[in-house]
């Protein structure tokens, strides 16, 4: 028996239903495995850090994570220590020994002022230099990039 004319559009309707929504879910993955695979991964990906890329002697760090700041130039101590003071605080043997220090040294046989990190080291001339600032905050707690 011949199914009646309504019901034969029904069915008609539903498979046109369900083929159209199959259709659009295709190309509804096909769009997102398109865009994903070009998409470009940051993971891997490291922000550049301050001051050059080598790592000082092994002895010159007491303790991985400190900042040391060494001038020759007396003059720049007091600047010195109140940057170390602004970023971590005063240098007490707690924070030297857990590597969250910022060192203030005198050295003669330096010129201008260097930094130096379990990681890296830079060379500035002045203690309110931008640059030393960024270096001292970044390195400072840090044992490695």
């Amino acid at each position: 028996m011949p199914l009646p004319l309504p019901r034969a559009r029904t069915v008609r309707r539903v498979l046109t239903f369900l083929v159209t929504l199959v259709l659009c879910l295709a190309g509804v993955v096909g769009v997102l495995a398109f865009f994903n695979a070009r998409d470009a991964s940051t993971v891997g990906e490291q922000p550049r850090s301050p001051g050059e890329e080598l790592p000082p002697l092994a002895d010159e760090i007491e303790t991985p994570g400190n900042v040391f700041l060494r001038t020759g130039d007396g003059a720049d101590l007091p600047g010195l220590r109140a940057l170390g003071e602004k970023v971590a605080g005063e240098p007490t043997s707690a924070l030297r020994a857990t590597g969250q220090a910022v060192v203030v040294e005198q050295d003669a046989s330096i010129d201008g002022i260097e930094a130096v990190s379990a990681g890296s080291s830079l060379t500035v001339e002045e203690p309110d230099d931008p640059e030393l600032e960024e270096f001292v905050s970044f390195w400072l707690g840090k044992t490695e990039e």
